[in-house]
């Protein structure tokens, strides 16, 4: 009776069986079974026991104006082809990095 070991069952799970198809192959079938439907998160009620949508007024004071500012550059940016090419140029788009699981945000 032979012994096999956690890292041999590992590693047979782990080696694909055609090495030059192998990656295209992981590619085509991520592209045919990914789910492109928008999701957007919702917040959980105690009250209720229900999801129900995220509201501005829930949102704390940073939370508040950091979400008025993405929502003023966005109203900006569908208003620019309203604009002449003179005011476009002037444009400028939001630079931001999200950290955290949260999403605590910087914006430049």
């Amino acid at each position: 009776m032979e012994i096999i070991k956690i890292v041999d069952i590992f590693l047979i799970t782990q080696t694909p069986n055609n090495g030059k198809t192998w990656l295209t192959e992981k590619i085509d079938n991520y592209k045919l079974n990914k789910n492109d439907t928008l999701r957007i998160p919702k917040l959980f009620n105690g009250k209720t026991k229900k999801n129900e949508d995220f509201k501005l007024k829930d949102l704390n004071k940073d939370q508040f104006h950091i979400a008025y500012y993405i929502l003023k550059k966005v109203q900006e940016w569908l208003n620019l082809p309203n604009k002449s090419k003179k005011e476009c140029r002037k444009f400028k788009p939001l630079r931001m990095t999200v950290l955290g699981q949260g999403g605590t945000l910087f914006a430049k």
